[in-house]
């Protein structure tokens, strides 16, 4: 099982802020989301940092939740899961998340997928789910095998909470892209746990089958 420590995540990405730079010419975060609606391009913008990045994906509107008791958290979903997703890949000279600082990294992918399933209901969860799936890509080639983990538990989340149809619209061709990572996975990776992880999701039926 991974151990989640949020607090811990939280605290150190905001001690670092300095270091992790915020020069405009960064590439492009995959966390600021744009919608489209009625021809009009609408920009969704869960913080008002500036430094979260551009847009690198569009995502069609989901329909209002059904009426009814909301979550707390739900208002405030976007607000904890955009900016701590928006700074993975940041590094400083005594931070790096991607290239050494892995037990850090796998704890905030372990509490980002945690932050999808907590917010299911929320209006932003489509977003999160799909912003999750963006990281999951990104790092699935990963050397350590806590991260793999990770992004297999926070794959498993989005699945389990997110609408796959909306997957299935924004995510042509990528989702079976996962489908062969996590069935690659089952069978070759070098760590058991991650083959054990893998092993679960394949016959899930919550992936796309691929040839």
């Amino acid at each position: 099982h991974l151990a989640v420590n949020i607090g811990q995540v939280a605290h150190e990405l905001a001690t670092k802020k300095k270091e992790l730079g915020q020069a405009p010419e960064d590439r492009p975060q995959i966390l600021d989301v744009r919608r489209l609606a009625d021809g009009t391009t609408v920009t969704m913008k869960p913080s008002q940092d500036p430094t979260l990045g551009t847009v690198v994906k569009r995502f069609r509107p989901t329909q209002r939740a059904a009426e009814g008791t909301v979550s707390e958290f739900n208002k405030f979903a976007g607000t904890f899961f955009f900016p701590l997703a928006a700074r993975y890949d940041r590094s400083g000279r005594t931070f790096d998340l991607v290239g050494r600082d892995f037990p850090l990294l796998s704890a905030l992918i372990t509490s980002l997928g945690t932050f999808v399933e907590l917010a299911r209901n929320a209006l932003v969860a489509p977003q999160m789910g799909a912003a999750m799936l963006e990281l999951v890509m990104a790092l699935w080639k990963h050397k350590d095998a806590r991260v793999r983990r990770s992004l297999l538990f926070a794959l498993s989340r989005v699945l389990l909470n997110v609408r796959m149809d909306l997957l299935l619209q924004w995510f042509v061709g990528d989702l079976e892209d996962i489908s062969r990572w996590v069935f690659t996975m089952s069978k070759a990776d070098t760590d058991a746990e991650c083959r054990r992880l893998s092993a679960a999701l394949v016959p899930s039926k919550m992936l796309p089958t691929t040839n």
